[in-house]
């Protein structure tokens, strides 16, 4: 078993390379000669209030000057990250490792290294120890007439290869280096830069060719690979991120699920920190969760509904945005709206009644301050956007055109004050007059969020659809009212309030399967979930993705236990995509 060591290192140089990306160099006793490509390191905090420490993925390792790098994400305001970011030269930072096993490579066999994300630091090392040919390799096979025993150092390169790097927009970080070692290709999610798309269609548009895959990269995009390599009759080696806690296997706590029983737990897990975090793709159960929403891939189909997350920064304190399929703003105006007079929420059975009145900063300070804080997470941004007129609605369109947001959901439960409050969704000539106009003027795919207080909400989803909608949201809360029968008087000063909750979810369920049946746009589904079960029963009834509002006041983690039960109930039934269950219960 090879040695770990726990060192005090102490910081040679940092630099920052660009949206919340750090380049962190660390001077090691004896890590750095132990070190393989593919291995990590947990780092402690030096906040004696954090007591877990932080993986991070190895990007360099210098053996001769005893020195690692780590290139690596803030994940937020308070995080460990953001602490270690602010280390400068001298500086010393407890760590532990090398752990977890790293990348073992096939000689003679031409290779795919493939990155994605914050996934793409630790190819770098590995493209470098291929050239150098000093990779952890299999011990059964032969390169150049040298045999290639586990761990040996052979003189020549391993292997050929070509590298294919995923990133979000121009930021392509560590692309320079990557090219001095091997022909380099890359995919944006923008087209900013090399192919518009994913790390296959670079792929493909180059006609790029290989035996074997090697990757680090967020989950869709190793369900990806596993699928092009099962097709193409490629190996293919994935290096998997999961939430650890000791780092060296003991607690269970970070495990990926697989075909076979290990022998450590004798269940079909196996731990990302000890057997991993690099597996043979074969052997690791990955459906694929990502979804398409109006061409817009999110990692999984859960997002949190309008007005019960503010815009993340409270709730990244109890939530890891970076495992949201997307994030919901709470509700913006083209100017300061200060809600209504309190009380303005109360418990009813089964949900609760809110009468906040979509308080808002106005959407100069909104872009200042909300944009910038959710840009430093691997996550989509979803705008909800409100109004009480036309104009105003398209005032924010207009200004939201060029933020760096990814969709836009318009709130038609808004009253029209030109109408006479009534709320711009419960008409549907209304409905697809307000879709159409925001059309001409958004830059991105605009979501119409629609009331379920209406006749028939397949006649407003027609309507949204015919208006040029990219997808439509539902429901948005059921009007209620709640009356304290010792004082006789109303318990929201606005007398009414929208209800949500356990106890709408039934009626939720039926809107959608009834929407789904009268549009052909995807639909984000809402209303009362609390959980795994109450999701994937919207998935099967027609939605494409799920938004979660009132269980977050119940539990602050539920969107987090809904992404990971949503997996394993694909895992459980074997569904290997989850398109497969999108209206499912009809089929």
């Amino acid at each position: 078993m090879a040695e770990k060591f726990e060192e005090i290192a102490v910081v040679v140089d940092q630099s920052s390379l660009g949206n919340g990306i750090y380049d962190l160099t660390l001077k090691t006793d004896k890590i750095a000669k132990a070190a393989k490509a593919g291995q990590f390191v947990s780092v402690y905090s030096n906040d004696k209030s954090k007591l877990l420490p932080r993986p991070i993925s190895l990007c360099g390792i210098n053996r001769d000057d005893d020195t690692i790098r780590l290139v690596y994400r803030v994940t937020g305001e308070g995080t460990g990250t953001e602490e270690f970011s602010k280390l400068v030269r001298g500086d010393k930072v407890r760590i532990l490792g090398p752990l977890g096993n790293g990348f073992t490579v096939q000689p003679g066999k031409k290779a795919f290294l493939i990155g994605g994300g914050i996934g793409v630091p630790p190819m770098l090392q590995l493209a470098k120890d291929i050239n150098a040919g000093i990779v952890q390799t299999s011990g059964e096979e032969k390169n150049s007439g040298q045999a290639a025993m586990e761990g040996a150092e052979i003189k020549t390169a391993v292997c050929d290869m070509n590298i294919v790097m995923g990133y979000r927009d121009e930021n392509t970080f560590l692309l320079d280096e990557f090219k001095e070692q091997a022909a380099s290709f890359v995919a944006t999610e923008d087209g900013s830069v090399g192919t518009k798309g994913n790390v296959i269609d670079a792929i493909k548009e180059n006609a790029l060719e290989a035996d074997v895959i090697y990757a680090c990269g967020p989950m869709p995009m190793l369900r990806a690979l596993k699928a092009y390599a099962a097709e193409h009759d490629m190996d293919c080696f994935v290096s998997m991120e999961e939430r650890m806690a000791c780092g060296i296997g003991a607690c269970l706590a970070c495990v990926c699920k697989t075909k076979d029983k290990d022998a450590h737990s004798n269940v079909n897990n196996k731990r990302i920190c000890k057997e991993g975090p690099v597996f043979d793709a074969k052997s690791a159960v990955m459906s694929n969760m990502s979804v398409n929403v109006a061409g817009v891939e999110w990692k999984n189909p859960v997002t949190v509904a309008s007005g019960t997350f503010g815009s993340g920064a409270e709730y990244s304190e109890f939530v890891d945005l970076n495992r949201l399929g997307a994030v919901t703003t709470k509700g913006v105006a083209n100017k300061p709206w200060e809600g209504n007079p309190t009380p303005r929420v109360a418990e009813v059975y089964g949900g609760m009644l809110n009468a906040v009145g979509l308080q808002n900063p106005g959407i100069e300070l909104f872009c200042k301050r909300d944009i910038p804080f959710l840009k430093q997470f691997d996550t989509r941004i979803v705008v909800n956007v409100c109004g009480h007129s036309l104009d105003e609605y398209l005032d924010v369109v207009k200004r939201l055109a060029d933020e760096p947001i990814d969709m836009m959901e318009i709130n038609i439960s808004c009253p029209n004050v030109k109408e006479g409050g009534i709320a711009f969704g419960t008409d549907p000539k209304g409905v697809e007059t307000i879709t159409s106009e925001i059309k001409k003027y958004a830059k991105q795919p605009v979501i119409m969020k629609l009331s379920p207080n209406v006749t028939s909400i397949a006649e407003i989803a027609r309507a949204a659809e015919a208006g040029g909608a990219d997808a439509v949201s539902l429901i948005n809360t059921i009007t209620g009212m709640k009356i304290d029968i010792n004082r006789r008087s109303f318990v929201l000063a606005n007398k009414t309030g929208g209800m949500s909750g356990p106890a709408v979810h039934p009626v939720a369920v039926r809107m959608v399967y009834e929407t789904a049946h009268a549009v052909n746009i995807p639909i984000i589904g809402m209303g009362g979930i609390t959980n795994a079960a109450d999701a994937i029963e919207m998935i099967l009834a027609g939605a494409t993705a799920v938004s979660v509002g009132t269980a977050n006041f119940v539990n602050p983690k539920t969107t987090e236990q809904i992404v990971d039960g949503i997996a394993e109930y694909m895992d459980r039934y074997g569904v290997k995509d989850i398109s497969e269950l999108v209206g499912a219960v009809d089929r």
